[in-house]
């Protein structure tokens, strides 16, 4: 039902901008280290594992789900010259579903990848964010020393997201917000696209 009511909001253009943060919870590689959540996914098994628990396999039906939803309302934007934009981590297996694969070999899609700790996190995490009609490059910000596990901008260690908290909360789930900074930025793009939309229409 919601996912009725968005696509009919984006096909009656009464969105002038649109962002996907699609779920990552399923398709996320932290699955394959030892001590986060057990894996969902592989590369050769991209819809889901065989032989997984009741509540494991509806997680991976419902990233199914969102994951093919992301990618038609994607298509839409791109068709209707809108700006818009799909974001989830560089290595999450989003990227390889062939619906994703799909939009992201269409011209006018672009990309960068982030370093969340460039925008005021603890941790590196690095994002990957897609887009149509919109220029990406003032979130093109990358860690210079992340291979040596030191955040550049704050000369502070970068927090491992494995394991738990002490709170027994995992540390993938802690950083699945957005800096505000890159929300702030992200949304100044998008603003940008639909200012250029329009121009380029009343040219």
């Amino acid at each position: 039902k919601n996912r009725s009511l968005v696509r009919g909001w984006v096909l009656s253009r009464l969105v002038v901008a649109l962002h996907l943060g699609t779920p990552c919870g399923s398709w996320s590689r932290a699955r394959d280290r030892p001590w986060g959540p057990p894996p969902l996914r592989s590369d050769c098994a991209i819809w889901g594992l065989p032989d997984l628990r009741p509540g494991d396999l509806l997680a991976v039906s419902r990233g199914n789900i969102l994951a093919k939803f992301s990618a038609s309302v994607l298509f839409v934007r791109w068709h209707m010259r809108a700006p818009a934009t799909a974001e989830n981590p560089q290595t999450s297996r989003l990227w390889l579903c062939p619906p994703t694969k799909r939009f992201l070999s269409w011209a006018r899609f672009s990309g960068v990848v982030t370093d969340f700790c460039q925008w005021g996190e603890a941790w590196l995490k690095p994002s990957k964010v897609m887009g149509c009609f919109v220029d990406l490059e003032g979130l093109n910000r990358r860690c210079k020393f992340r291979i040596m596990g030191v955040c550049s901008a704050s000369g502070a260690p970068h927090i491992n997201l494995k394991g738990q908290t002490p709170q027994g909360v995992f540390w993938i789930h802690i950083a699945e917000s957005y800096p505000r900074p890159f929300a702030r930025q992200l949304a100044k793009a998008l603003n940008n696209g639909v200012i250029s939309s329009r121009v380029v229409v009343l040219s």
